[in-house]
């Protein structure tokens, strides 16, 4: 018995490792192929070096993805492995997910003990935002991971002063560029506070030390954007989500400035997003039971905003794919997915329910460490004004950028993550060592509890299918065991060590119960792999597999979202052309990719708006027999896009639907559901073919 109490971190930290690894791997086989834009990318990066080397979106090597090559050559490298499936592309990011729980856990062990260590690891495996982008193969939990091992790395530089692990900590921030481009560059705040303030050197060889570390962090960073830069443009794939066809341009812009500012870059049909168009079409259910602000459809067939899920009103003005105006000010990325902005903004309905559960704990957590630093007798202050910097200036100029950014999606927020983590685990310790001293500060601690319980409380009020068992629960439990404290407290009772502890655990576990649920809803109803999200809203109607009624449940498979009839028409009729369709955007051409392999050409990029193609390239391309069918969607593109298409119906024809165009009874036997559900997205349209004068069967 005593061996176990010694070493029970031993048994829970496997438990949570394994808590964490069912989170966000159970059950993704059924995500199919998740986030089909860098699903096709990788299937089109395993049928060459030069596709793997440049992320080409496409086998033909047309187009790349609209970020860098690493954290997709990790996925490349497990589809080869085990072969391409869905579940294949997943893993290396639930995976990064269980890892980065392990190092959190290290990282904060290390100096607040193993207690704040497993109650950090547990607060980090509970983040439901966190879970959600963890089961998809978005890039966002191997981001993660890289920068918190160059955390582990920046921190030993600081204690020891080495400049070898400050250098090691910049080359992994460098590895994290390559995956999200200036995400990763969001810690380097905290990272040169932390060297420059809490290593041991004096000030000018501290910034001797920084100024050759930022040399080499960008020479990592950019080494991929300038080797593919270097490269001649008719030697690789257009840098996709570009406007000069440039990484260092990408980085900057779209993947830059753009998340501030807003995306001002409008594609066709208003598709500020390209990737929504998929998002609209899985989550639109024509037969949804509508509630007092829905009207599913207008006269004129377009998807209403109520009709949208929780999060996304206004969000497309009326139909898939628009972003509500420049800026990405509404629908997707703007205010229509993460509300307006303001300094409470991450406590609103978008986003609340994400990331914000334990905010308050990490607050509280920031506070008792300040505290800590200017208590007389505290023996290592440095060691708490390390962590304190790390985690401040990683949480709060977060939370600022989240709080005015123009454009980013809910599942940024994951990078909030492990410093809510880390500062509510370390918190709860602490404050729990100042309630056993003398003074006032025992009063922190309760107050932690009651203040994080009640703001939960206000989430949950949100959600009245839930409020109603888990506020009685969570408000119930963390109001009770704050009280217990107080009574004990003013007792004056030293001999309720034990009560104390288990008092403190419960309170903090009570924390633990509404974020866990959250993080269980995307196995419970179904991932929403393109824009990931948890909660409640995955069951009407965001989620694969959220859509239940009568008992059954529709299963959307997002392998099968192309019409097989098309397919059909477009292999039958190839004859040496290199791409065996052209299309407006790589939404529109990703089916196509994951269930032929073959070349498809978006000519648009990501979100359509890429200035790619031109109409004599196109011509040339015609001419020299490398394109011939053209699929339009929806009422045409803008800008350069419109010129194109005006020229494909001026010199295409007109293929007839019924040789190519798939069926409703079709569309349902490729989506499990019921009849009518979902129109197939590839099985409509007018293609256009652009060298009649050959055969076609």
């Amino acid at each position: 018995m005593r061996r176990i109490k010694s070493n029970w971190h031993r048994i829970a930290l496997p438990l949570i490792l394994a808590l964490t690894a069912f989170l966000t791997f159970y059950d993704v086989d059924k995500e199919g192929y998740a986030n089909s834009y860098y699903s096709a990318a990788v299937k089109s990066m395993l049928t060459s070096w030069h596709n793997f080397f440049f992320a080409s979106f496409d086998p033909g090597g047309f187009v790349t993805v609209d970020k860098p090559a690493l954290g997709l050559w990790l996925q490349a490298l497990s589809a080869w492995i085990f072969g391409f499936h869905g579940w294949s592309l997943i893993l290396p990011e639930a995976l990064s997910a269980v890892v980065s729980v392990a190092v959190l856990y290290h990282l904060v062990q290390r100096s607040f003990g193993k207690t704040a260590g497993i109650a950090s690891a547990m607060a980090l495996a509970l983040s439901p935002i966190f879970v959600a982008v963890s089961r998809t193969n978005n890039l966002d939990s191997s981001l993660i991971m890289v920068l918190l091992f160059a955390t582990w790395a920046l921190i030993v530089a600081a204690e020891k002063s080495s400049f070898k692990l400050l250098l090691l900590s910049m080359v992994l921030v460098g590895l994290g560029f390559n995956i999200k481009m200036l995400q990763a560059f969001m810690v380097l705040p905290a990272f040169y506070l932390v060297y420059l303030f809490t290593s041991s050197l004096k000030t000018a060889k501290k910034l001797l030390h920084l100024a050759l570390a930022t040399v080499l962090l960008l020479a990592v960073s950019l080494s991929w954007a300038v080797i593919v830069d270097l490269t001649p443009a008719d030697q690789r794939p257009y840098i996709g989500s570009s406007q000069n066809n440039s990484v260092i341009e990408l980085a900057l812009g779209y993947n830059g400035i753009q998340r501030l500012t807003g995306n001002n870059r409008m594609g066709p049909q208003n598709a500020g997003n390209g990737r929504v168009n998929a998002v609209a079409s899985a989550t639109y259910r024509p037969d949804t039971p509508p509630s007092d602000n829905q009207n599913p459809q207008d006269d004129r067939g377009h998807f209403s905003d109520g009709n949208m899920p929780q999060g996304f009103n206004g969000a497309f003005n009326g139909r898939p794919g628009g972003n509500g105006g420049p800026g990405g000010n509404g629908g997707p990325g703007g205010v229509g997915e993460n509300g307006q902005k303001g300094i409470f903004r991450i406590f609103n309905q978008q986003q609340a329910g994400q990331i914000s559960w334990l905010i308050p704990m990490a607050f509280f957590g920031m506070a008792i460490l300040v505290i800590k630093v200017f208590k007389k007798e505290e023996r290592d202050k440095k060691t708490v004004v390390r962590y304190l910097m790390l985690w401040a200036a990683w949480i709060l100029p977060m939370m600022a950028f989240f709080s005015i950014a123009g454009f980013y999606h809910r599942y940024y927020l994951s990078m909030l993550a492990p410093s809510i983590a880390a500062l509510s685990g370390i918190g709860v310790v602490e404050m729990w060592k100042a309630y056993m001293q003398s003074g006032w500060r025992w009063f922190i601690l309760p107050a932690a509890l009651i203040v994080n319980g009640a703001v939960q409380g206000l989430i949950l009020s949100r959600y009245e299918e839930w409020s109603s068992i888990l506020t009685p629960v969570v408000c119930g439990i963390s109001l009770a065991s704050a009280l217990v404290l107080i009574v004990i407290r003013l007792l004056n009772n030293d001999r309720l060590d034990k009560t104390i502890k288990a008092t403190v655990a419960t309170g903090f576990a009570a924390l633990l119960i509404a974020p866990a649920i959250w993080s269980y809803t995307p196995i419970l109803y179904g991932s929403q792999t393109t824009l990931p999200i948890a909660g409640p809203e995955l069951s009407r109607g965001f989620g694969n597999r959220g859509f239940n009624r009568d008992g059954g449940g529709m299963v959307r498979s997002p392998e099968n979202t192309a019409s097989s009839k098309l397919i059909s028409f477009l292999m039958n009729n190839r004859n040496g052309e290199k791409y065996i369709v052209a299309v407006s955007d790589a939404n529109s051409a990703a089916p196509i990719i994951l269930q032929t392999g073959q070349p498809v050409m978006a000519i648009g990029g990501f979100s359509g708006s890429d200035p790619i193609l031109t109409v004599d390239k196109l011509e040339k391309m015609v001419k020299n027999g490398e394109i011939r069918y053209f699929l339009v969607q929806g009422r045409g593109g803008m800008g350069s896009q419109s010129e194109i298409i005006s020229w494909v119906q001026q010199h295409g024809t007109v293929v007839s639907p019924e040789k190519w165009s798939g069926t409703a009874s079709e569309s349902n036997s490729e989506i499990q559901g019921g009849p009518g559900q979902f129109r197939d997205m590839m099985g409509n349209g007018t293609l256009y073919d652009l060298a009649p004068q050959k055969n076609t069967d």
